[in-house]
């Protein structure tokens, strides 16, 4: 979120002095579609990843088993604190 409001603050925010409105408003519709570019190209690359942690791994869900049990102790066999 930071990195979309951010995205979007400097396509409003920067303004060249010899420039008027026009040059703001094809500014920030640039960074807006940037930032559209940019969501749509992370949640493709996101779920190709995860299609293929899928395939080569079993996926990335712990069973409900070492959910109970802790994920520190199933995934790493360590404990934080031993009580």
């Amino acid at each position: 979120m930071g990195g979309i409001v951010g995205a979007l603050l400097t396509g409003l925010f920067f303004i060249k002095a010899d420039t008027g409105a026009e040059y703001i408003e094809n500014n920030l519709k640039g960074q807006i579609v940037s930032v559209i570019v940019t969501i749509i190209w992370s949640g493709v690359v996101s779920y190709i990843a995860l299609k293929i942690a899928d395939v080569f791994c079993g996926g990335i869900r712990s069973t409900e088993d070492e959910e109970i049990q802790g994920l520190d102790v199933a995934d790493h066999g360590e404990e934080g604190y031993q009580l």
